[in-house]
């Protein structure tokens, strides 16, 4: 199995891209200072010993995460794995370390069609347009990925205005926020501004549970958003 952190490997051609495949581990840190979310981090806030300690555990981390990952390409037919990256993360006090590639099935330029230079340099060719299209659809998987997030940021920013910091399920948001660009809805009318994709059991147990944390209060027969605990911010 060859692996390569590249799209192309020098005297192979690509003949299928199988799929995407990753794996990742959770495992405890074991050291009592402080930590940070990147694995150059972590071990900057170790020194002698420890950091020692910690380059061969994240070692043997990858080690193991490596022959799972090759396995998985394995059964699924593939003969090396391009595009090969390892992440990490802290979440609390463990660290999780990932590691992702492309399952692809490769033959040598020579035995791929060894008739003329001429037909392996059209290979060539038809290879780095296919990596080239690889390397778009990536840009717009880390352009949505920021969109995502910075959509999050700023719903949470949003929500923390009304003094709201518990986590929202999506239905509550959305009712939240139909409820703040109307000012308010008529209880017997709020039907008619409810999607299609959510129940009435869902809506229901949205508004009470909004109640409940005084994101919202019922006056004169209308929902309205608490403003006391964004006067209160």
């Amino acid at each position: 199995m060859i692996l390569s952190t590249g799209h192309n490997l020098d005297g192979y051609v690509i003949t299928e891209y199988i799929d995407v495949i990753f794996d990742e581990l959770l495992v405890g840190i074991g050291f009592k200072k402080g930590l940070t979310s990147t694995i150059d981090n972590v071990i900057s806030s170790f020194t002698g010993t420890e950091a020692t300690e910690m380059i061969e555990r994240l070692n043997m981390i990858k080690a193991a995460l490596k022959h799972r990952v090759v396995r998985k390409a394995d059964n699924l037919g593939a003969n090396a794995i391009i595009g090969v990256s390892f992440e990490s993360s802290r979440i609390g006090e463990l660290l999780m370390v990932s590691m992702t590639g492309t399952a692809v099935k490769i033959e040598r330029l020579a035995d791929y069609n060894p008739e003329t230079i001429e037909s392996n340099q059209r290979i060539i060719e038809e290879e780095e347009k296919r990596n080239e299209r690889l390397r778009q659809v990536e840009e717009q998987r880390k352009l949505s990925e920021q969109r995502r997030a910075e959509k999050q940021r700023k719903d949470d920013e949003f929500f923390a205005s009304f003094g709201i910091t518990e986590e929202l399920t999506s239905t509550e948001r959305s009712l939240f926020k139909t409820i703040y660009r109307n000012e308010s809805i008529d209880i017997a009318g709020i039907s008619r501004l409810i999607p299609r994709n959510m129940s009435q059991n869902e809506v229901v147990d949205a508004l009470r549970h909004l109640e409940e944390i005084g994101a919202i209060v019922v006056e004169d027969e209308c929902y309205k958003i608490n403003e006391e605990d964004e006067e209160e911010q």
